[in-house]
C-alpha cells in the first residue's frame, strides 16, 4: 500500500496493465487496487492508466496472434499450459467472438489468452479494440467506483485479509476458465 502512493506507482500500474493482457499472467487488480486505495487523489488517473495500458496491451496480444501464431503463440501457449483453453477458445471465437471479447475484457477470464485468440481468428481490428476499450475501462472504472466509495473501509479489509483475498482472486482466476468453458 505504500509503494501505491510513490512516484513509480503510475508506472507500475500501466506496465502491469499492459504486460496482463498482452502475454504475461499477472494479477492487475492486485497492483491496481493498492495504487487507487493508496491515494484517492490520483484514483481516476489510476483508471484511466489501467484501461488505455491495457487496451495497448490487448492490441499487442492481437498481433502477436495474427503475425506471429506459427511461432511465438504457439510456444507461449505451451509454456503457459493453455492448450485445451486455446483451442475452446478458438473454436468458440467463430460462433460469439464479439460476447467472448467482451466476457475477457470484464472478468477475471486471461484478457490476453482473448486478445491473442481474436487475433489468430483474424477479427475485425476496430470492433476488438472498441470492445476492449469499453469492457477493459469498465472494469477498470468499476475498481475505481469500489475504491472511491468503499476506500478507507476496503483498505481496512485489505490490510486485515490480504491472505484470504489472495485465495479469492485466485479462485477468481479458476471461475474465470470455467466460464469460458461452459460459454463454449
Amino acid at each position: 500500500m505504500r509503494a501505491g502512493a510513490g512516484p513509480g506507482a503510475l508506472r507500475a500500474v500501466a506496465l502491469v496493465s499492459f504486460a496482463e493482457s498482452a502475454i504475461l499472467p499477472v494479477p492487475v487488480d492486485a497492483v491496481t487496487l493498492p495504487v487507487m486505495l493508496a491515494d484517492r487523489t490520483r484514483l481516476w488517473r489510476v483508471v484511466w492508466v489501467a484501461s488505455l495500458a491495457s487496451v495497448l496491451g490487448g492490441l499487442v496480444g492481437y498481433g502477436l496472434g495474427y503475425l506471429l501464431y506459427e511461432t511465438l503463440v504457439t510456444w507461449l501457449i505451451e509454456f503457459y499450459g493453455w492448450q485445451d483453453a486455446f483451442a475452446e477458445v478458438r473454436q468458440d471465437f467463430q460462433r460469439q467472438g464479439a460476447l467472448i471479447i467482451a466476457i475477457g475484457a470484464l472478468s477475471p477470464v486471461p484478457y490476453k489468452l482473448i486478445a491473442i485468440a481474436s487475433g489468430v481468428e483474424r477479427l475485425d481490428l476496430l470492433l476488438f479494440a472498441a470492445i476492449s476499450a469499453l469492457g477493459r475501462g469498465g472494469r477498470f472504472l468499476a475498481f475505481g467506483l469500489l475504491a472511491w466509495h468503499f476506500g478507507p473501509r476496503l483498505r481496512q479489509v485489505l490490510d486485515r485479509h490480504a491472505h484470504w483475498i489472495g485465495w479469492l482472486v485466485l479462485a477468481l482466476l479458476v471461475g474465470g476458465f470455467a466460464a469460458v468453458r461452459w460459454i463454449g
